[in-house]
């Protein structure tokens, strides 16, 4: 496999001008990157187990393109094009005290880009821990929570509403913030540790939940490598959608 851009200079290596990446290159890339990881847990906290698995189209936006041996790297026209795909997981547990306040923490994997692994230092979070904390009522809620891997941490903040209360498939609309940043921040133009931030929507109906995210990081790209190529890219939009499992769930369907 070729050696990664970025890895060697950290600057990138003139091509011939712009040109369109094959969408094959970036969909194959976003399949085997398993980089970034969208805020992967429910916002109201539920007792007992709590899971989720999600599907996540990737579309590139911001400075994105590519990269081959025989051009270099050049980037893509301005606007978004290309992506792929990750495939995500979490679990945990969650308390709610009082009916008021809720609690809840557990791992997810991937979290390399989230946490902003950088090539070459030996700190990647394949998995990260995170934690959730929140006041909460049927109709409403608020919450904060930290996330912490081998490479960096991040915090999120969030807030939701419920109309319709407690009722079974009770659609809830929700928004949040992320800032994920490094233990140590390298500014580089390809493959350094820059912090970088996200903000999302999430709509759950039950188990159900659909979620957008937008994702940039503060300088350079991230240069993701299939084969004899790569694609880099600075920001994304994160499409998942997927199950979430709470406790509620979990005694409902299988009794525990």
């Amino acid at each position: 496999m070729r050696e990664r851009i970025g890895e060697r200079s950290g600057t990138r290596t003139p091509g011939d001008g712009r040109r369109a990446v094959p969408f094959v290159l970036l969909v194959a890339a976003g399949a085997l990157g398993g980089c970034v990881t969208p805020m992967m847990h429910p916002l109201r906290v539920a007792d007992g187990l709590v899971a989720e698995a999600a599907l996540t189209p990737i579309i590139f936006d911001g400075r994105h393109g590519g990269c081959d041996n025989s051009q270099g790297c050049t980037d893509s026209e301005s606007g978004p094009g290309g992506g792929g795909f990750d495939f995500h997981l979490t679990g945990g547990w969650g308390a709610v005290l009082g009916d008021t306040f809720g609690v809840m923490g557990g791992l997810y994997v991937f979290a390399q880009d989230t946490l902003r692994s950088a090539v070459g230092t030996g700190l990647y979070s394949f998995f990260a821990a995170w934690g959730w904390f929140t006041v909460q009522c049927p109709w409403f809620l608020v919450g904060v929570g930290p996330e912490l891997g081998a490479s960096g941490f991040a915090v999120d903040v969030g807030a939701a509403v419920r109309p319709l209360g407690d009722l079974d498939w009770s659609p809830e609309l929700g928004v949040y913030g992320r800032l994920g940043h490094p233990w140590e921040v390298v500014y580089k133009e390809f493959n350094g540790q820059p912090p970088a931030w996200e903000i999302g929507v999430r709509l759950q109906i039950g188990p159900v939940f659909a979620q957008y995210a937008y994702w940039h990081q503060t300088a350079g790209v991230s240069d993701f490598t299939i084969y004899e190529t790569s694609v880099y890219t600075d920001t994304m939009h994160l499409i998942s959608v997927g199950l979430s499992l709470t406790g509620d769930t979990f005694d409902a369907e299988f009794g525990f």
